[in-house]
């Protein structure tokens, strides 16, 4: 089966969704599908340096079977064709041709306006999101796609989500709940000697790890982190990833707070994520509730602390509770609530038969979320056989 990926997302990134969109590609490709993902919101420059860029994906995302990658320069026109609509002279019209002309059996699209387009051409479509899109005209494309007989499946991260594409008027019949996922092959071979240093650069001397990996918003439970850090001196707490100015206005909150047990590593290439999570004793996962998102979000991260075997303190958020429950494979605690997060914190590193049993436990229950049959769940629903 043919399988045509088409993603805005620019790869490589920093983004998580980039991460998302190349572990999909992967899974389809080791279901058994004929996979071609689409990235058409390259640069010009980009384009000219594909075979490179390709070598770096391929390395920074971990990517263990090889699937055909189509880069495309068409990251201006992606800008300006956000919020107008072009008709049979946009982008994404000609890109849905491009499938039709490559007698796609399937497309598979992170992208609002495509799916219209390909459905409208009578090639089975199926769209992922992971929130209600705020333009007004995207949304119109993707809920009238929807409603074409075409238009096989979409995929919705969390029900609340879902939820509110019914009430928009999307067939219920057509939207799949799938939370996100993660690839057990980041997980499945180790270097004990590289995580050893791992933890001993992470540690400063102190008796545990606490460490917490992604971007380093308000949103994302970062002040949460630094009132805890004043809270346990005795403990590392080591932020994994982030942009630039956020690691240096992070750095210096920080500072101003005296702390000396924060450590900011930065950004890290995915493929040594897993050693880092490794080297934890601990896992942070302290969202805020104030995000617009907060009770949708299904983040990456998630799926790898559970399958890193290391037990997991997780804000108990709406959609991160369908997944998790409270000392059964993590520790959850109230969200924004620093009381409640540091006797999480404290319940983790001081039980530690509880912990192993949380841990093996999280291990256990993320067989589920594997790509893999994330994937072949899809397209069953979506009426193909896998």
């Amino acid at each position: 089966m043919k399988l045509i990926y088409f993603t805005q997302a620019r790869i490589p990134s920093k983004w998580a969704h980039s991460i998302q969109v190349l572990k999909m590609a992967q899974a389809f490709q080791q279901i058994g599908c004929d996979v071609e993902l689409v990235v058409y919101n390259s640069s010009l420059g980009e384009w000219l340096n594909r075979r490179k860029l390709l070598g770096l994906i391929w390395e920074q995302y971990g990517i263990s079977t090889r699937f055909k990658i189509n880069i495309l320069p068409f990251s201006m026109l992606v800008n300006i064709e956000k919020r107008r609509d072009y008709g049979r002279l946009s982008l994404s019209w000609l890109m849905a041709y491009f499938a039709k002309w490559k007698k796609a059996d399937v497309i598979y699209a992170r992208d609002y306006l495509m799916p219209y387009w390909t459905a409208q051409m009578g090639i089975p479509t199926i769209a992922e999101t992971h929130v209600e899109p705020t333009d007004f005209y995207q949304k119109q494309k993707l809920y009238e796609a929807t409603k074409l007989y075409s238009f096989k499946a979409l995929v919705s991260i969390s029900g609340i989500l879902a939820d509110q594409f019914v009430e928009a008027g999307v067939p219920k019949r057509k939207i799949t709940v799938e939370q996100d996922g993660v690839d057990f092959s980041a997980f499945s071979f180790f270097d004990n000697s590289e995580i050893l240093r791992t933890k001993r650069d992470l540690l400063q001397q102190r008796k545990a790890i606490a460490l917490y990996a992604g971007h380093l918003y308000d949103y994302k439970g970062i002040p949460l982190i630094l009132q805890a850090a004043e809270r346990f001196p005795d403990i590392s707490f080591v932020l994994v990833g982030g942009w630039e100015e956020d690691i240096r206005r992070i750095k210096k909150a920080a500072d101003d707070k005296g702390l000396k047990n924060i450590k900011l590593v930065g950004f890290i290439p995915n493929n040594s994520v897993s050693v880092y999570l490794k080297a934890a004793d601990i896992l942070l996962l302290p969202y805020s509730a104030e995000h617009h998102q907060a009770k949708t979000t299904s983040p990456l991260k998630l799926f790898e602390y559970m399958a890193s075997g290391k037990p997991i303190i997780a804000a108990a958020l709406d959609n991160i509770v369908t997944v998790l429950t409270h000392k059964r494979n993590a520790f959850l605690f109230n969200p924004d609530d620093i009381d409640s997060f540091s006797d999480a914190i404290k319940t983790a590193l001081t039980n530690a038969a509880e912990s192993e049993m949380v841990s093996k436990q999280a291990c256990f229950d993320v067989k589920q979320y594997d790509y893999r049959e994330r994937c072949s769940r899809i397209l069953r629903f979506a009426g193909f056989d896998v």
